[in-house]
């Protein structure tokens, strides 16, 4: 038996979510849902901090479950974001669940999310009762190996966790809003230069502002930390193959012309200047939307 914390969005997806909650508990879990346990003129976000500290109580076995959609992640405002935040500060492990076709929120980009795109559709396009079994297998084996090419890509491109990097950043952060307002104007402006370099002085926030930069404003498809000293995450390969793994997960075109590569060959025998141009330049060269 697990403590599900069910993340979701209000939004035509909200039913299924009901369902998803129900079955669950059939099967034995105790899950936490907002609608039953929020009430008119309490504080919202304190009784999802409740909620978040009941799942992850000690040998409560806990976790959330996030049913992702283009609402429920949208950046900067969705919700599920913040819930988001809140557990991995809490060290909750988290089940990505993609209902509709929407780009995973990068911190948890590395975990495999299971598809179930059509399951809360009225009427369904795809049957329920196998990727519930899936789920299942998630919640109680442990099993996060949904197979697909997310999971080819995951094998032989590798990306770095930065988890852990990221987590202490989430939470607490206030301020530097005219820092957020730059990053987005210069995205938004086709003629402004490629680079945005960001500098100070060592403690001022550099790495707490990207973090937030990553989680919070849309169009940010791919991200690496390099860690001083630590020669996994400043190899120029290993970053090279993070960034193309982040963006197949945010972009389809590039999954699909990924997936068309013979990536255990590429990756085991390319330098870094090869893997650049193989799995980065050669992609985005023609066609591309």
């Amino acid at each position: 038996m697990r403590r599900i914390f069910l993340s979701y969005g209000h939004d035509r997806c909200a039913q299924f979510a009901g369902l998803l909650k129900r079955r669950l508990q059939d099967r034995g879990h105790k899950v936490w849902f907002d609608v039953d346990r929020l009430k008119a003129g309490v504080d919202w976000e304190l009784y999802i901090d409740h909620g978040l500290a009941w799942a992850a109580e000690p040998d409560a076995n806990g976790c959330v479950v996030l049913l992702m959609t283009p609402y429920s992640v949208r950046r900067p405002d969705g919700y599920c974001l913040n819930e988001l935040a809140r557990a991995t500060s809490k060290r909750l492990s988290v089940i990505p669940v993609m209902l509709a076709s929407c780009e995973p929120p990068l911190s948890i980009a590395r975990i495999q999310h299971l598809d179930m795109v059509g399951c809360a559709e009225e009427p369904a396009t795809k049957p329920f009762e196998p990727a519930f079994e899936r789920l299942l297998d998630a919640l109680e084996n442990n099993n996060l190996d949904f197979q697909g090419l997310g999971s080819r890509l995951l094998k032989y491109l590798a990306p770095p966790d930065f988890s852990a990097d990221i987590r202490d950043h989430l939470q607490e952060f206030v301020g530097r809003e005219w820092a957020f307002e730059r990053v987005r104007n210069w995205m938004g402006n086709p003629s402004a230069p490629r680079l945005l370099w960001i500098v100070g002085a060592p403690g001022v926030g550099k790495s707490a502002l990207a973090a937030q930069i990553v989680h919070r404003v849309a169009g940010v498809a791919a991200f690496h930390s390099c860690v001083h000293g630590n020669t996994d995450k400043a190899d120029p390969r290993r970053v090279v193959m993070s960034l193309a793994y982040q963006l197949a997960t945010q972009l389809p075109d590039h999954l699909e012309r990924l997936a068309q590569l013979d990536l255990e060959r590429i990756c085991g025998e390319s330098n870094a200047q090869t893997l650049f141009d193989t799995l980065l330049v050669q992609p985005f060269a023609s066609g591309f939307p």
